[in-house]
């Protein structure tokens, strides 16, 4: 029978944490907890970690396109509550500073 031999963390290589440029470089683990489950199931966790991460940079897309079109559907509310001459003199103001 082999002689036991205790484990020396010395020893241990920590995984390598990737950078995810696509969704903005950052860590596939973000945190501490992350990490630990990184290290102790690499491949399942990467996978799910890398989809969590995806998820959250696709609705943070969702919802930065909803902002621009909740602004452009509030601008374009008010160009139409405008008066003609009111759109007419914008228009030419817009016309007569363009750089």
């Amino acid at each position: 029978m082999n002689k036991e031999t205790p484990y020396n963390p010395k020893d241990h290589k920590k995984q390598d944490n990737p950078v995810l440029e696509e969704f903005g470089s950052v860590h596939l683990a973000q945190n501490e907890k992350e990490e630990l489950l990184h290290e102790l199931f690499l491949s399942v966790a990467t996978t799910f970690l890398w989809k969590r991460i995806e998820q959250r940079h696709h609705a943070d897309l969702r919802a930065i396109q909803e902002e621009k079109r909740r602004k452009f559907k509030a601008e374009k509310a008010e160009y139409e509550n405008l008066s003609k001459e009111e759109k007419e003199k914008r228009l030419l103001e817009g016309l007569y500073n363009y750089k």
